[in-house]
């Protein structure tokens, strides 16, 4: 099953996974593992053992990579975002891939009040993230990549920005581009169509450039982390 399709059937209900204890953070991920990742759960133990075992369940070695937080992470859609709380129980959610080094989002159940909430999203701060566990297998969690290839048009889906160049830091939005390139270069909106003259992937993000203008200009057309495709 999909991830997209996961959501779908289950948000706003309660998955009491392993008919325990009522609905429960855990029973959450065990029911993401199962049904996404087509992996059969093993008993862990409450919410913080994700991380306390994180390097020495063989379970969760074979099946995920741990990443800790440090400032500026985002976590990735379909990661296993793993929580300190107060009570020392922890607390488990899967990350929807939106955010910024601000917040992100993530599906929740038994929170933010402990009281069984159902499958939620949750905007998060990073206050208490411990990391996450990436599944190594993501056959069904990033399933919108586009199809494109040199000299296919492509349509953009929302505003696209853009870079003068794919290996530097300066990112330009279109809305921003006048001192770029031509003023009627920098109305380029949703829905326009382009030619892409050359397609490459950095980091799993598809980029293509086209002329802008009068000058090559790349824009992004595939967001890995978010699963996101902007073209059409």
């Amino acid at each position: 099953m999909t991830m997209d399709k996961w959501v779908k059937k289950n948000l706003g209900k309660g998955i009491d996974y392993d008919g325990a204890y009522g609905v429960q953070c855990v029973d959450l991920i065990k029911s993401f593992i199962k049904n996404v990742l087509g992996v059969t759960p093993q008993s862990i133990g409450n919410a913080i053992e994700y991380y306390n075992k994180r390097n020495t369940s063989p379970y969760l070695k074979k099946n995920f990579r741990w990443f800790g937080y440090k400032k500026g992470f985002v976590p990735e859609k379909g990661d296993i975002c793993v929580f300190s709380t107060k009570s020392g129980l922890g607390h488990v959610s899967v990350a929807t891939g939106a955010g910024n080094a601000g917040y992100f989002y993530s599906y929740d159940q038994n929170y933010p009040r402990g009281k069984h909430e159902p499958m939620t999203k949750i905007k998060h701060s990073y206050a208490s993230l411990l990391g996450v566990l990436r599944p190594y297998n993501q056959t069904d969690i990033k399933t919108n990549k586009p199809s494109v290839n040199k000299g296919k048009s492509c349509v953009f889906t929302t505003r696209p920005y853009c870079r003068a160049n794919i290996k530097s830091k300066a990112v330009y939005k279109v809305s921003d581009l006048s001192a770029f390139t031509s003023d009627s270069a920098a109305r380029l909106k949703k829905g326009t169509s382009v030619k892409a003259e050359s397609v490459i992937t950095v980091n799993n993000n598809i980029w293509i450039s086209y002329k802008l203008g009068g000058r090559k200009v790349w824009s992004l057309v595939y967001n890995y982390a978010k699963d996101k495709p902007y073209i059409k």
